[in-house]
């Protein structure tokens, strides 16, 4: 049972539907680490384009990655 004591805060409810009840951030962090992976290991066909050469397209979507790995596990310190 929930008391007071342990209920969320009203300010974290975007959060909670976000992350919990609809889980958009999980399947973002498994898309997103399923383009990393084709870039990284890249089929044939995926050579062929430019973003495969480019660090800086890996880097903003690692960047991506990362924020979406620390809004799953809500780590609270690294958001404030």
């Amino acid at each position: 049972m929930l008391t007071s004591s342990n209920r969320p805060s009203p300010h974290a409810a975007l959060f909670i539907t976000v992350i919990v009840r609809v889980p958009i951030v999980q399947v973002l962090a498994m898309v997103l680490a399923m383009i990393i992976l084709a870039i990284e290991l890249p089929l044939p066909a995926v050579k062929k384009f430019s973003f495969y050469r480019s660090l800086a397209v890996r880097v903003v979507l690692l960047l991506f990655q990362v924020s979406l790995t620390i809004l799953f596990y809500q780590v609270r310190p690294f958001i404030f």
